[in-house]
């Protein structure tokens, strides 16, 4: 793996682990890239009948993320260009919701909105659903050859079957290759520390902490696109 291209696998990791855990603080436990997440949690609210408003804001964002992955793959198949100019694409595209997301409670603040906490929620956990619904889609269009970088459950799978492949050849003088094990384990501790930076900004910063992984989409498009290198 070309050590730039490593970069590019650690930033949209870190940059999906990031706004998931900072949407998850900021949104009273909503998801933004983990949508399964979202439905695990839908079960868990029936069971406390007081929690109605967490489950339609939760059901609302699964049809959500369908629709920005519908929308995500069609606008892939109209684009004209290469594939490096269509992910450009994508990441201006994803920075500006992510924009949005960051100034969605500034925004719900000056108007003096009434909507109600829920309301606001659903709207903002939404811009952040599409936003993590383009990554998803790139990630299998644009560069399926590369490590998932939204989900971790599949790469931490990969990742102990690597490892137990690697401890076989230490033991037992079985061929080994550490190559998957390195791309699997940069995505995954690329995700975890978004994870961990996430929340110590979204706890000093509120949403406005969503800036950063802006500016990190930006540094994608200008130097680090995983096609282009």
């Amino acid at each position: 793996m070309d050590l730039k291209q490593k970069y590019a696998s650690f930033l949209l990791s870190f940059i999906a682990g990031y706004v998931d855990t900072a949407g998850f603080i900021a949104l009273a436990g909503i998801f933004t890239a983990h949508i399964t997440g979202n439905i695990v949690m839908v079960g868990t609210a029936v069971v406390e009948i007081q929690k109605n408003s967490e489950i339609v804001s939760r059901l609302l964002l699964i049809p959500v993320f369908m629709l920005g992955v519908i929308l995500t793959s069609r606008i892939l198949k109209i684009l004209k260009g290469n594939d490096v100019q269509k992910l450009n694409m994508m990441f201006i595209l994803q920075a500006l919701l992510l924009f949005l997301f960051a100034f969605s409670d500034v925004f719900f603040s000056k108007t003096n909105s009434n909507l109600t906490i829920e309301t606001r929620w659903i709207i903002e956990g939404s811009i952040g659903v599409l936003a993590l619904a383009i990554q998803n889609v790139y990630m299998k269009i644009v560069l399926p050859k590369m490590i998932p970088t939204t989900v971790m459950t599949g790469n931490l799978t990969s990742f102990s079957i690597e490892l137990e492949n690697l401890l076989s050849a230490i033991f037992f003088k079985t061929d080994k290759n550490t190559i998957n094990l390195l791309k699997i384990g940069n995505a995954i501790l690329g995700f975890l520390a978004g994870a961990v930076f996430g929340a110590l900004c979204v706890c000093q910063f509120g949403l406005l902490c969503l800036l950063f992984p802006v500016f990190l989409l930006v540094l994608l498009v200008l130097y680090c696109n995983p096609i282009k290198i």
